[in-house]
């Protein structure tokens, strides 16, 4: 499991005049830029691979929602600091709470859908490393 995009953004939440998250009507720095893990990338080491229910074993829209994986890769000014929203970061989130992007300025080979933004109010659960969310998950394995 790597980011594809981490280093590309590494060192850009120290660029003078580039400001991260919130629109003209209600500025924000709380959100967080995500870079989605694709489901077969999300493999412990004992074999075990995460993956979503498919759309036919939800009764409905309301039922159940979907957890996406995925990695900090910038976060606003607000949370910053917060050791829980560090850039590498793997967080778990659900499918609605991030708007995921089709394009990307400044990134021409951009896989769509890949990189997307979300509040960090929305982070449903947070692992420091890759070796932190392969011993929780062989905990669960288990």
């Amino acid at each position: 499991m790597k980011s594809e995009y981490l280093q590309k953004f590494n060192g850009a939440q120290n660029l003078k005049g580039v400001r991260f998250g919130g629109d003209l009507a209600t500025p924000s720095d709380d959100f967080l830029l995500i870079e989605r893990i694709d489901e077969e990338e999300i493999k412990t080491k004992g074999g075990l691979i995460i993956a979503k229910a498919p759309d036919s074993h939800r009764m409905s829209d309301t039922d159940s929602l979907r957890a996406h994986m995925g990695f900090i890769v910038w976060a606003g000014e607000n949370v910053r600091k917060d050791p829980r929203f560090k850039p590498g970061t793997i967080i778990l989130l659900n499918e609605y709470s991030v708007r995921w992007y089709t394009t990307f300025p400044g990134l021409p080979a951009y896989t769509e859908k890949k990189l997307g933004l979300t509040l960090s109010t929305e982070i449903k659960m947070s692992f420091e490393s890759v070796e932190a969310f392969n011993e929780f998950s062989a905990l669960l394995g288990s």
